[in-house]
């Protein structure tokens, strides 16, 4: 391949490809992840399991799967031509721009890739986000695993300038050095531009359709690695009188990567600097073109983590973006489903992401607890409705349904439960005894809740003490530790506080279970609600809070349009659709 000029800033690929065969020399300090000298599937589980701990790959590795991954890369076509078949599916990933939850929720609850679960990246793995680099590693060694099963499309973010404004080179600077920055802008440059589900007519590709009237074989012949996003922009291509065969394909490289569908027929200039804003019908000269039912593409954050911009009847073009929260847009993400079967329309799963399950319960347990309190009554109904024999208990399954359905939440109750209330040896949760977890200040007499009140302003250094004092760890403060506790929290109380007296009634008052013992989760979220929830104005509040819980660390399944169906006869011309504003 010809030298470019992005080789004045690049050792080039061959030196950086005969480094693999020096040895890896870890030193005796580092206790991270150890890879083989070939990648196993094992290998790339214990590094996401090191990520979840925010553990640090050695720079080594890093190196080892950055050559393998641009000696595959430069191996590849611009346009993956593959088939869903035999694979039941085959799942689309948006944007994730350096946000490692995304990822790590989607591995989770879509499963990890496979020849049986194949995936298809559509770029934009770097920038904005803090982990763009965990993110390119952990997707490259799954495209190195699998390289028949895990496809890689470029984004416009997988370039050296944009990298370079836009964080990830900020990234690899403090978690490695320029060697590492230099070889990901390698493996960037050879990244296929695009993915042709052949059996389903789908093209996926990040951005958009090129302006010029071009066929998909077009596109193969393009030499992409030449493609230079500090070059190759509208300002760049207007200044030449006569665009050269070259500045042709690099025009259609940057329209692929960098152009926004709009409800207007014809295209303009997009206000991005680089690509075009394309209407309905540039889209539809370009399918009918290339005899494509669908095209899939990202680069667009969308609340509901997709969107048809030209409408669902429509369907023909489909945006899929799958950073959640992106930028604190309080956006969903979403992942899409293509069936290898003709006759089933795509569907989507969409989600929002957190660090931490436990993180995302704790942090929202407040709320919770008020709007179980607000509906006190009526879930009290609804246990008594089904309790038909009078015992005081409904079953596990039948507790988190009346859960969702008296709530309207359709949170992960399951998760949820042995945080909100006890089951039974047999099961079963009596509802009498969890309901009354939940009452309102109320029902606590003044000194208790001038006590509670006072316990809460004190939580962090009472759980601190708490599992320093329980002695034997099993997370349960028994009357004894929790007299230690308030006679240590005593002794460091501003003077002007009186001291915790009575212990043997403020635990009354915590131990609903009423066997002279606590748990600590269950003690620290039971103050917490006896002090947060003293005005009805705040359970407003956490009632707000709580709409858009059901979409946190969870995926929901959304179906597409039952007409969706992605199936074009041979010999069938697709009529021009009606447009609808995205």
């Amino acid at each position: 391949m010809p030298a470019t000029a992005s080789d004045k800033n690049d050792r080039s690929l061959d030196d950086f490809l005969s480094d693999a065969t020096t040895k890896i020399n870890i030193t005796d300090m580092y206790k991270g992840v150890h890879f083989d000298e070939t990648l196993t599937l094992q290998n790339v589980i214990d590094l996401i399991d090191s990520y979840k701990r925010h553990a640090k790959l050695h720079k080594e590795y890093v190196m080892q799967v950055l050559r393998q991954a641009a000696s595959l890369f430069q191996s590849l076509p611009n346009l993956h031509m593959i088939n869903v078949a035999p694979a039941k599916h085959i799942t689309i990933v948006g944007d994730l721009h350096g946000q490692l939850d995304d990822l790590l929720l989607i591995l989770r609850e879509n499963g990890l890739p496979s020849p049986d679960n194949p995936y298809v990246f559509n770029g934009d793995f770097v920038d904005r986000g803090k982990s763009s680099i965990e993110v390119c590693v952990v997707l490259f060694c799954f495209a190195v695993l699998y390289p028949h099963s895990v496809f890689l499309n470029r984004g416009n973010h997988e370039d050296r300038a944009v990298t370079q404004k836009f964080g990830f080179y900020k990234e690899c600077i403090e978690k490695y050095d320029e060697e590492v920055f230099s070889l990901f802008c390698h493996c960037f440059r050879y990244l296929p531009l695009g993915t042709i589900l052949q059996d389903r007519r789908v093209l996926i590709w990040h951005g958009g359709v090129p302006r010029q009237a071009v066929k998909l074989q077009d596109v193969m012949d393009i030499p992409r690695y030449e493609y230079d996003g500090l070059r190759h922009t509208n300002k760049y291509m207007k200044a030449a009188s006569r665009l050269t065969k070259f500045e042709k394909n690099m025009q259609i490289v940057s329209d692929i990567l960098w152009s926004d569908p709009r409800a207007q027929h014809g295209f303009d200039e997009s206000p991005r600097g680089a690509g075009i804003d394309y209407g309905p019908d540039i889209a539809m000269r370009f399918m009918q073109a290339n005899r494509l039912a669908l095209i899939v593409r990202s680069h667009e954050c969308t609340p509901l983590g997709y969107t048809y911009p030209y409408g669902e009847k429509a369907g023909m073009l489909v945006t899929v973006f799958s950073a959640s929260n992106y930028s604190k847009a309080s956006n969903m993400g979403a992942i899409m489903h293509i069936p290898s079967d003709d006759n089933t329309a795509p569907s989507f799963a969409q989600y929002r992401a957190s660090a931490s399950d436990h993180d995302f319960i704790g942090a929202n347990l407040d709320g919770l607890y008020s709007v179980i309190l607000d509906s006190r009554d009526a879930l009290l109904a609804a246990f008594r409705a089904v309790d038909v024999h009078g015992r005081g208990a409904v079953s596990s399954v039948e507790w988190q349904n009346i859960m969702e359905a008296t709530l309207h939440m359709a949170l992960d109750w399951a998760t949820l439960q042995p945080l909100v209330t006890s089951v039974e040896k047999d099961g079963s949760v009596a509802y009498v005894p969890f309901l009354d977890r939940y009452q309102s200040q109320a029902a606590v007499n003044r000194g208790e809740k001038a006590a509670m009140n006072k316990l809460y302003r004190h939580r962090e250094r009472l759980e601190m003490l708490f599992h320093t004092i329980d002695k034997d760890r099993n997370g349960v403060i028994t009357m004894e530790e929790f007299q230690d506790a308030l006679d240590v929290l005593n002794k460091h109380l501003p003077k002007d506080m009186l001291p915790f007296e009575h212990p043997d009634q403020l635990m009354s008052v915590l131990d609903f279970t009423k066997d002279n013992a606590i748990n600590i989760n269950e003690f620290l979220e039971s103050f917490r609600l006896h002090a947060n929830l003293t005005t009805a104005a705040k359970w407003r509040r956490a009632k707000n809070k709580l709409k858009a819980m059901h979409h946190l660390g969870m995926l929901k399944t959304v179906d597409a349009p039952a007409a969706l169906l992605l199936h074009v006869p041979e010999d069938a011309v697709v009529s021009s659709p009606r447009v609808a504003a995205a």
